[in-house]
């Protein structure tokens, strides 16, 4: 009897030791965390400081539609925090720091009259509201980008007005948030989808799209004001039923860049690009961007891993995020046949790439940041099919 009772153990305790245990999701760079869960297409609202790493996004339950935060740092994920910014369809958010620590967070929302509006908030470290929700913007606001200047302020160029006759506005915001209603204007007629790319330098060199004839113009800006302004090339082709999802505009140590992102009538997701000096009175056409990779080694210049040389060829990217900031190479987050990877771009052409991570259907930009000792950060908003929702997640090849 004591000898069937030692063997019952001794089954019970192997099978107690062998049962499978979850594995954490892993990317290329390690340990993929998920931040939330949303009913958002794009990626979180990200910024990496030197301690921890502060993520917005738009959530809702049964409370209603509110914007969640939380922080990641050595101690690991904070809980969940429900900012007091009352909304009402809030999206678009982007985050930058600001004075004292802080981080400001922007957002377009609807305003009591039901015009959407740009709107502002400054959060501690702690994720309390400092200052927020504020107005920024006075007119309908469809798009936005923002230029960080050394000190935590920020300009704000959206554009808004009529459907018809869509016009760019500067608007200047202080470190605390608070804009200075005396410097706004209207800087430009016949515009829409303004981005920039600001240089290493500070210089900054503001793109924008003139609806009526399809063409990119390029300016440069200083003190709230864009100058000289000049079309440079044409944007991408739509027909009927296709849509342009976003514009941006990137660099590396020698060229600047463009990046269309465009959801076909069919529902298919492409990514055109095109490049140029920055003095160039003409650039070429937008094409697509592929890439085929070869068994060379490529340099990132960043702390992300190995990468392989790469070119143009035959795989079509999708969902391309372009990374702030000017270094030798501009990395580039794109969705490359079911994987989330990094394609990265020298002087005008594609140069590496390497894969992170597979994803089951993107349909929203992810988001691709690095900090001062680059290494890189990458999130997104991957569709999880059980909940009905998205799982935002993010990757990063620092460990805090």
């Amino acid at each position: 009897m004591n000898k069937f009772f030692v063997l019952l153990l001794g089954l019970l305790a192997a099978c107690t030791t062998t049962a499978p245990t979850p594995t954490p999701p892993s990317s290329a760079w390690g340990t993929v965390f998920t931040l939330g869960q949303a009913e958002q297409t794009d990626a979180p609202a990200i910024w990496p400081f030197p301690d921890h790493l502060m993520a917005t996004w738009i959530g809702a339950d049964e409370t209603g539609i509110h914007q969640d935060s939380r922080t990641l740092s050595k101690t690991g994920l904070s809980e969940r925090v429900v900012l007091p910014l009352p909304p009402k369809n809030p999206y678009a958010q982007q985050m930058f720091p600001a004075g004292d620590h802080n981080t400001q967070v922007l957002w377009l929302d609807a305003n009591p009259d039901g015009d959407v509006r740009l709107y502002a908030a400054i959060i501690s470290p702690t994720l309390t509201v400092e200052r927020g929700p504020t107005m920024i913007t006075d007119q309908t606001t469809r798009r936005y980008t923002a230029i960080l200047n050394g000190d935590g302020s920020l300009w704000a160029i959206s554009s808004g007005g009529l459907l018809i006759e869509p016009r760019l506005y500067v608007n200047f915001i202080d470190p605390q948030g608070r804009p200075h209603l005396d410097e706004k204007d209207l800087v430009a007629t016949d515009a829409d989808w303004p981005t920039i790319a600001q240089a290493n330098d500070g210089s900054t060199t503001v793109f924008w799209i003139h609806p009526s004839d399809n063409r990119v113009l390029r300016s440069t800006f200083s003190d709230g004001q864009l100058q000289n302004p000049e079309a440079i090339t044409d944007t991408v082709t739509l027909n009927p039923g296709d849509r342009l999802v976003s514009f941006q505009a990137g660099l590396d140590a020698s060229r600047m860049y463009l990046f269309w992102n465009v959801s076909r009538a069919n529902g298919q997701a492409e990514a055109w690009f095109t490049s140029g000096t920055s003095d160039a009175p003409t650039w070429p056409a937008p094409q697509s961007l592929s890439l085929d990779t070869t068994s060379d080694h490529f340099e990132t210049g960043f702390n992300s891993g190995t990468a392989n040389a790469a070119r143009a060829g035959s795989h079509w990217l999708s969902w391309a995020a372009v990374m702030p900031g000017q270094f030798d190479s501009l990395p580039v987050g794109a969705v490359n046949a079911g994987k989330l990877g990094i394609v990265y771009l020298h002087d005008g052409i594609v140069a590496g790439y390497q894969d992170i991570i597979p994803v089951s259907g993107l349909i929203g930009l992810p988001i691709l940041l690095t900090d001062r000792d680059r290494f890189l950060y990458l999130a997104w908003s991957e569709p999880n099919f059980a909940t009905g929702k998205a799982d935002l997640k993010l990757t990063m090849t620092k460990g805090f």
